[in-house]
């Protein structure tokens, strides 16, 4: 096992959200299962992309609980791509803030991802939005930043 090598190794894993609500198409697709992620996994990155599921910026929040409820916690993945407004980035990360206060849910929910896959990059404007995000919480969050060929992300966690 990795971590007996190095205890302070962290496990996580971007998900598909269907396995939020049902885990025979999300097993059978995807090869995923949020009851098994709950063993194999420090925190799950569900990717919440209302958009592309044609869903409205609550979403998430709906995928945050179905996440939590099979046991996981969880860093809520948000698309920043496909012309995505910063509008509606806001409004999603504004849901899941909300939820994080909620007694029930918001202690398993340690923050939220930006997503942007393919080869299209932010507009300018969303890309400045995302990136007042960033200065604006760099002071008392910790960020992670991680930019590939075909995704990037900027992971807003709560320390342990």
């Amino acid at each position: 096992e990795a971590r007996s090598v190095n205890s302070n190794l962290i496990f996580s894993a971007a998900t598909m959200p269907e396995g939020a609500y049902e885990n025979a198409f999300s097993d059978l697709h995807y090869g995923q299962n949020y009851d098994d992620a709950t063993d194999l996994y420090d925190y799950i990155c569900p990717m919440a992309y209302s958009t592309n599921y044609g869903k409205t910026d609550d979403w998430v929040t709906t995928i945050a609980k179905n996440s939590i409820s099979k046991g996981n916690k969880v860093v809520m993945g948000i698309q920043v791509f496909d012309s995505v407004s910063s509008t509606r980035i806001m409004a999603e990360m504004e849901n899941i803030r909300d939820l994080m206060k909620d007694p029930t849910y918001g202690s398993e929910i340690l923050g939220t991802v930006f997503f942007r896959s393919g080869s299209e990059e932010p507009s300018g404007k969303t890309l400045r939005f995302i990136l007042s995000v960033l200065f604006r919480s760099i002071q008392t969050d910790l960020f992670r930043i991680c930019y590939q060929t075909d995704i990037c992300s900027m992971h807003r966690l709560r320390k342990p």
